[in-house]
């Protein structure tokens, strides 16, 4: 296996991700067994392309049914409109193995696109291992910005319009 392949930087990337996956799972537990206002009909996980230098790029959205975020202040329910993942995880890629993914760029290497399909490969494996497919509320993930999503319950992409769009009020 050559050190400046593609599919040597996504085995190496999975295993920097697989080393959280006890971490990410935990949280999404918590995550299932809050209450969520009534206006949330939607759980919306993007991914977002600012690479693993820094932390998880990605966030949960609550989104109610004109697809906006659910702003409340109701202490019943919980209040934030969106939750960070792992924030206490200020590198993902240690300081100390920079520079292989230096390496891997200068053989030409897209490692923000093979992270960002580990990312969303990796989390969807901890969603299942978490019991994500009991949540009451449906959950997709997808890049941000893009028209297609993963459906969390239902296990496969889908185009927004017959997908997570479906959960929206029609205009």
């Amino acid at each position: 296996m050559a050190v400046d392949d593609a599919d040597s930087y996504q085995q190496w990337i999975m295993g920097v991700l697989n080393r959280l996956s006890p971490a990410l799972e935990s949280q999404i537990r918590t995550i299932l067994s809050y209450r969520f206002h009534p206006r949330v009909v939607l759980l919306d996980v993007e991914v977002f392309p600012d690479g693993l230098r820094e932390g998880l790029p990605m966030r949960m959205f609550l989104i109610d049914a004109q697809n906006c975020e659910t702003f409340h202040d109701d202490p019943a329910y919980f209040l934030p409109s969106s939750i960070g993942f792992l924030e206490e995880i200020t590198e993902v890629i240690p300081t100390d193995e920079a520079d292989r993914r230096s390496r891997y760029e200068a053989a030409g290497i897209d490692t923000v696109e093979i992270e960002m399909v580990a990312l969303i490969d990796w989390f969807i494996a901890c969603w299942m291992r978490a019991g994500g497919q009991q949540s009451t509320l449906p959950a997709y993930i997808c890049r941000h910005d893009e028209r297609e999503s993963f459906d969390l319950r239902r296990m496969k992409w889908e185009a927004n319009a017959r997908g997570k769009w479906t959960h929206f009020l029609q205009k």
